[in-house]
């Protein structure tokens, strides 16, 4: 085998030619985390390169193994967070690590963030008891309006006595009508929800609509108080 240039060799006898190519994830492990992960852009590693290695960093943070700073360093490293934003979906350190952590990605970031990573962390800042902090992200927009931020807020209403109205308000300055709140309640199976918003709101519904909703409420209490509700709140 005879060597071509730095990286590709030929074989004579089989008439072949061999390009080595570089590990680029196990060169970046020899140098320090924000060095390495800055190395592999660099040297445009694929997405789940990228991924695999900022969660091997967070894990290493959650143990106290890498400082605060060094996360901070590499969310300032690049304009490109797709690998981050992947990476924070997936990690599951304790609430108060991650919230900690994604906060501080949120605060540092100039990109758009995707809404999968703020659902994240509207449920991490509930499981966690900062139910105040939540509520402080949301009224200084800090977590954006969106239609899934809005219905992680709804599916966590049970937990965080705020969630749901923060939820309707922020559908609301998306321009989401009644009749389309009212389809997103459907859909997610808030059927008695559904029920109570066509009254709060008036939105008109036939009985023959009302029947419908009701036939999918099983929980026969809440079935029972539902009636009672709509025997006072509908002419």
């Amino acid at each position: 085998m005879h060597k071509i240039n730095y990286n590709q060799f030929i074989n004579f006898n089989e008439q072949t030619i061999t390009t080595l190519k570089a590990d680029f994830a196990l060169l970046s492990q020899s140098l320090l985390p924000a060095e390495g992960y800055s190395f592999l852009l660099r040297h445009s590693a694929p997405q789940r390169v990228l991924q695999k290695a900022i969660l091997s960093i967070f894990n290493d943070f959650a143990k106290g193994n890498i400082d605060f700073e060094t996360l901070k360093d590499i969310f300032t490293i690049s304009s490109e967070s797709s690998a981050i934003s992947s990476a924070l979906v997936d990690w599951r350190p304790e609430p108060q690590v991650y919230c900690y952590v994604m906060i501080e990605f949120i605060c540092s970031n100039k990109t758009k963030i995707p809404p999968p990573v703020y659902c994240r962390l509207i449920e991490s800042l509930i499981n966690d008891g900062q139910t105040s902090r939540l509520l402080m992200l949301l009224q200084y927009h800090i977590i954006p309006d969106d239609e899934i931020v809005a219905l992680q807020l709804v599916s966590m209403r049970e937990k965080c006595d705020f969630a749901y109205q923060f939820a309707m308000d922020m559908l609301k300055r998306m321009n989401k009508n009644n009749n389309q709140i009212l389809q997103i309640l459907i859909a997610i199976g808030d059927y008695a929800e559904a029920l109570i918003f066509c009254i709060n709101h008036k939105v008109q519904l036939s009985n023959h609509d009302i029947t419908s909703l009701l036939s999918q409420v099983k929980n026969p209490v809440l079935l029972f108080q539902l009636n009672q509700y709509l025997q006072n709140n509908i002419n």
